[in-house]
């Protein structure tokens, strides 16, 4: 370990931390204390060129709430609090004279840290349902493509896991490197897949609240049909998705009690509207109302909850 971080701190070449974080699992099993006190040491490693990393690379900005969201954010980086760098080797970015300014010194993070290949890659070629080019590979892609392939292998039963993240203690990430490779993550592909599911959430809260609230004051509940087979529908898809997750780790699912309060909040909508839609096939009736009303407040919970990020 000590031979791997020290070349890897006087070389800059973060290639030297291979063998370290191939061995990493074992290592925090063994050596836990040494572990950490290496993996502290390689949390600053500076670039060898920063010159050519301000040149070639964007800015990966955390999200934020913006009224004008079309325009570009044009922030100077030296008004910037920690900045995160994407490297970009396609094309030059163009940098405005206060980025001149900007003399802090840049530190390189390899996501080998992060998680680790399970396989190799015949093996996941063979088992991927999507298999991938060498073009494919290399080729860069957006946010809003990675968010596709993610919802779209998200209701699998079975799907092949390509990585596996370090699962250690939390003390694990307060080291800078891991911490600034999570946010990361989250600046470029987390928050908008999180941003996505609670939307659409969104949207079923709102159609439970409405039914709720018609079926108590609007005089024809024959007409509110289709509010129930969208309420129905989109709470199977939900479901759909909670049944998938327990399938895949069925012992980590049961292990997270908010799991038992989103298969609440899904069922309950749901049979309240498979009952209002055979209440209304047979009678022109408000039929059970308690159900769908107690729905609004689980649903809300589960809404509440679902900040807790």
């Amino acid at each position: 370990m000590d031979y791997c971080v020290s070349h890897a701190n006087d070389s800059r070449n973060l290639a030297f931390l291979s063998p370290f974080f191939g061995a990493l699992h074992q290592c925090m099993e063994i050596f836990p204390d040494e572990a950490y006190d290496r993996l502290s040491r390689i949390a600053y490693i500076p670039v060898r060129h920063r010159s050519y990393i301000l040149n070639f690379s964007t800015i990966a900005r955390p999200p934020q709430l913006r009224v004008k969201f079309w325009e570009r954010r044009s922030k100077p980086l030296r008004k910037m609090t920690d900045p995160i760098f994407q490297l970009d080797v396609e094309k030059a970015t163009a940098r405005g004279p206060d980025d001149n300014k900007f003399t802090r010194q840049i530190f390189v993070a390899s996501f080998d840290a992060l998680w680790c290949c399970k396989d190799e890659r015949k093996l996941l070629e063979s088992e991927n349902p999507y298999p991938l080019t060498d073009k494919q590979v290399t080729e860069t892609t957006t946010w809003w493509r990675t968010l596709f392939h993610m919802i779209r292998l998200k209701g699998h039963i079975k799907i092949h896991n390509y990585v596996e993240r370090r699962d250690f203690s939390i003390e694990f990430y307060d080291n800078p490197a891991i911490a600034t490779l999570v946010s990361y993550k989250w600046n470029t592909i987390g928050y908008w897949y999180w941003f996505t599911h609670y939307f659409f959430q969104c949207c079923f809260c709102a159609l439970v609240l409405i039914a709720s609230l018609m079926q108590v004051y609007y005089p024809q509940p024959s007409q509110l049909v289709g509010l129930f087979i969208a309420i129905v529908f989109m709470a199977l898809i939900f479901l759909w998705l909670e049944v998938v997750q327990a399938i895949r780790s069925l012992k980590g699912y049961t292990k997270c009690g908010y799991n038992v309060l989103n298969v609440v909040t899904f069922l309950l909508p749901l049979c309240a509207g498979i009952d209002q839609l055979i209440v209304i096939a047979k009678s022109d009736s408000q039929g059970n109302t308690r159900t769908l009303s107690f729905s609004v407040l689980v649903v809300f919970l589960h809404m509440l909850f679902e900040l807790r990020i």
